[in-house]
């Protein structure tokens, strides 16, 4: 599933909910940039991505990222799936 983020605090697509974390609190997300590097890392993810990244390698924590394209992959390991998709910030 692909996803829309528009980070301005409008209560529409401010966060990343992932609906299958319900099923499976027991979980791992990580969302990667166009270069492939991870920009955010969360066990147990409780759909509270806001568009910063937690890692500091590419850019530092708890900056927001920049407007793009990223894609993300969470493991679900309640029920044995992993999910992936795209992700694209926007203002």
């Amino acid at each position: 599933t692909n996803y829309l983020l528009t980070l301005n605090n409008d209560g529409i697509n401010d966060f990343l909910v992932l609906d299958a974390v319900q099923q499976s609190p027991n979980n791992l997300l990580k969302i990667f940039n166009i270069c492939g590097r991870a920009v955010y890392i969360q066990e147990n993810y409780r759909n509270d991505f806001d568009g910063k990244s937690n890692t500091g390698v590419v850019f530092r924590k708890s900056k927001i990222l920049p407007v793009g394209l990223y894609f993300y992959v969470i493991e679900l390991k309640d029920i044995d799936k992993i999910h992936q998709g795209y992700l694209y910030i926007n203002e």
